[in-house]
């Protein structure tokens, strides 16, 4: 009894304690270029009363110590640049040391004995405000709908509508710092609406759809992109894509080609490449991956479709340049004089391959996702990119079919059919540099390091399925049975 005594008078203290001060507003990611001079966190006393908020502090997040009396009601704006609110803004503020992470962070404050009084745990992505809705970057603050309402639950926040009549690169800012909210807390609806509809665009390469709350279904495509959350692309079966974006919520879903679903989001653009930001994922089942889309250029017709293009020569091999950085892009062009940048992402099999990969003056067949990267707004209509997913998506031409079955014929695989455990072996000397096992739909079930010389195939159902290894410069492929 007294424990459950002592338990409670904790919770009764500590339920006090929360609601002293309440993070009511954040600017994590202002819409500038380069340093961000107007981050800025604002804080309400929710007592009722007045309130001695000395020895306060930022205790996760960013670095300020509180000092004074608050006013019941009564806001206090603390920034990383005073000055810069002052100016801009026309609000004072106190200035804190560190950054706003614009990915999201925990931003937590507790009193002078050290009990926590708030925490909001903000992200970008998930249930939070994204630039989909108009924030991270595109302009506004975010706000809590309800200053009574729990402000370490997403949905609870908003994209702040009013206009502050200050503007940056271009866009207006929208916030309302040291003053009380404007946002109301709506029920989000989401509209049903095709790939198609979701990504149509005006003259200008803007999004129609921007901003708005969305459900649509696609087949998957491609490999994750961002391992701290998702990134891939959803193709529906008349091959129209969209990108999905993701910063830190996977929503309990792992990234499988050809797998359909359902998603709940906004749309929304980055450098020109409309996205959606989900909400909620519903994997639905297993689908057919779309057949890639002979082109000759990239344009918006190739944004987030499957394509091919075929004779592209590489105009300088040594831009191929594995591990280094977030990615790399490599220059293409045929003899018809059209020129296409591929871009390869750090989270491919291509980024840990040799340095060689690519042989000067050879004709290539190139399969990827088109792509966008165009930051000069507030038109998006250049930019455009060609992502590879895997191994197997460039080819050199040189090939013939009777080339491969000779090549295929050095792979041998063991035993076939296999039970658990394939083994393989492959008459060259050259490093495999990826392997991957497909079922019958061309989807990657299996991805492994090319150092191995078996893998577990236990959990595979049976059925007949193709492993699949690739080297700097050739790829060698065997069917087997798995019983």
């Amino acid at each position: 009894m007294k424990s459950l005594y002592t338990f409670c008078i904790i919770l009764f203290i500590s339920g006090l304690a929360s609601a002293q001060l309440t993070i009511t507003e954040i600017s994590y990611n202002p819409p500038e270029s380069n340093t961000d001079s107007l981050e800025y966190i604002e804080v309400l006393n929710t007592s009722g009363s007045q309130l001695d908020v000395t020895g306060y502090t930022f205790t996760k997040g960013v670095e300020y110590t509180f000092d004074g009396i608050l006013d019941a009601g009564q806001y206090i704006v603390v920034a990383v640049n005073a000055a810069a609110i002052q100016s801009v803004l026309g609000v004072t503020a106190g200035e804190f040391e560190g950054a706003l992470t614009n990915g999201g962070e925990e931003i937590e404050i507790s009193d002078a004995a050290g009990n926590v009084i708030d925490n909001v745990p903000y992200s970008d992505s998930g249930t939070w405000p994204s630039s989909a809705n108009g924030t991270d970057g595109a302009g506004a603050s975010i706000e809590l709908c309800d200053i009574t309402s729990d402000n370490s639950d997403g949905n609870n926040w908003r994209a702040a509508t009013s206009d502050t009549g200050a503007t940056a690169d271009g866009k207006s800012y929208l916030g309302t710092p040291g003053a009380a909210n404007t946002v109301e807390c709506m029920e989000v609806t989401f509209m049903d609406v095709s790939i198609e509809d979701a990504t149509e665009l005006d003259s200008n390469g803007v999004a129609v759809m921007d901003g708005q709350s969305v459900r649509l279904t696609g087949i998957v495509h491609g490999v994750n992109l961002n391992a701290a959350g998702l990134q891939f692309t959803i193709i529906n079966s008349n091959n129209e894509g969209i990108g999905l974006f993701s910063g830190s919520e996977t929503f309990g879903y792992s990234v499988l080609e050809g797998d359909n679903i359902t998603v709940e989001g906004n749309i929304g653009q980055f450098n020109g490449l409309t996205q959606i930001s989900p909400v909620s994922i519903t994997a639905n089942g297993a689908d057919t991956p779309v057949q890639p889309r002979l082109v000759t250029t990239l344009d918006e017709s190739t944004e987030s479709s499957l394509v091919v293009l075929e004779g592209m020569i590489p105009v300088d091999v040594t831009q191929w340049t594995p591990g280094q950085g977030s990615g790399f892009n490599v220059d293409f062009s045929d003899n018809n004089g059209n020129a296409i940048t591929v871009r390869i992402d750090n989270d491919t099999d291509f980024f840990t391959s040799q340095e060689n990969f690519l042989v000067e003056d050879l004709e290539y067949q190139i399969i990827g996702i088109g792509g966008q990267f165009d930051n000069s707004g507030p038109d998006f209509l250049d930019g455009y990119q060609l992502l590879p997913r895997y191994f197997g998506d460039i080819d050199n031409l040189t090939r013939t079919q009777d080339t491969q079955q000779t090549l295929n014929a050095d792979l041998k695989v063991y035993p076939n059919p296999v039970d658990a455990i394939l083994g393989w072996e492959l008459e060259s000397v050259d490093r495999v540099e990826s392997l991957s096992v497909l079922n019958q739909m061309g989807q990657q079930v299996i991805i492994a390091d090319g150092n191995l010389s078996q893998i577990s195939v236990a959990d595979l159902t049976a059925g007949y399925y193709m492993i699949k290894l690739q080297t700097a410069t050739q790829s060698y492929s065997q069917t087997f049975v798995k019983k």
